[in-house]
């Protein structure tokens, strides 16, 4: 301290005190209010945390080494820049939530295009996401919710758009937890599975009326696979070559 002491403070603090200081300080005497900052020494490659105020009619100014907290600060926000890049280019939708709250803290652009809702309305208001799930389901919506802090879950849901459409979408979500377990966000991706449901639908609707015309024909129908093995075989088979069904069913026409 004697070797600061009666110093200017610029030459004192030689690669710490810069202009943005001296700038602070000149504040501070003028507005009588305290200044925050946070600044980087070049030779020292260390950041500082300064708080500049008045003490008993003098300019004070309290230091703490800051650097493992703001080399920690700018890995999570590069984290977070690299995230948002991949959130903002995917069709599902991708969102961050706190625990206990419902509060959402992220939720990607696909989120407008699912539910025709842009997603700084439904961020403001937790309870516009509940609004859009089909009223027969949105009991089972909310439950959903109150179970899935704790561990991994899954659910399928219908929603009605603003517009009046209805999607089907399905979403995954699992806890995060800090260091000491607890946990601290829900992190969940959305995913939009109407046209898939109803691919499925039409696809089961075609083999409904598949079995109901092999069922009711008169000619013996029977499905091989490309390598001769029987796959169906229609009642009318049954009746033409006495064997059952299940003794055709695995067998090699050749």
């Amino acid at each position: 301290p004697e070797d600061v002491l009666g110093k200017p403070l610029a030459e004192a603090f030689k690669g710490i005190v810069q202009k943005e200081v001296l700038e602070a300080i000149a504040a501070v005497r003028r507005d009588k209010f305290p200044v925050d900052l946070e600044l980087f020494s070049g030779p020292l490659k260390r950041w500082f945390g300064l708080r500049i105020y008045l003490f008993e009619g003098r300019v004070a100014i309290h230091w703490a080494d800051v650097t493992e907290r703001k080399a920690l600060a700018i890995e999570l926000e590069e984290r977070q820049r690299q995230f948002s890049q991949i959130a903002e280019n995917i069709e599902d939708i991708v969102f961050l939530m706190e625990p206990n709250t419902g509060k959402v803290l992220f939720l990607s652009p696909a989120f407008e295009s699912v539910f025709g809702v842009a997603p700084e309305l439904a961020m403001a208001d937790p309870a516009l996401i509940e609004s859009l799930i089909h009223p027969e389901e949105r009991a089972d919506f909310i439950r959903h919710w109150t179970k899935q802090i704790l561990v991994s879950a899954e659910s399928t849901n219908r929603l009605v758009r603003p517009d009046g459409q209805h999607r089907i979408i399905r979403t995954r979500t699992h806890p995060v937890r800090d260091s000491a377990g607890k946990v601290v966000r829900i992190a969940g991706v959305t995913r939009d599975i109407t046209e898939q449901n109803q691919a499925a639908e039409a696809l089961r609707a075609s083999e409904d009326r598949l079995r109901a015309i092999l069922n009711t024909a008169a000619d013996a129908i029977i499905t091989i696979n490309r390598r001769g093995i029987i796959q169906s075989a229609n009642p009318a088979t049954e009746k033409l070559f006495g064997y059952p069904t299940t003794e055709l069913v695995g067998q090699n026409v050749a």
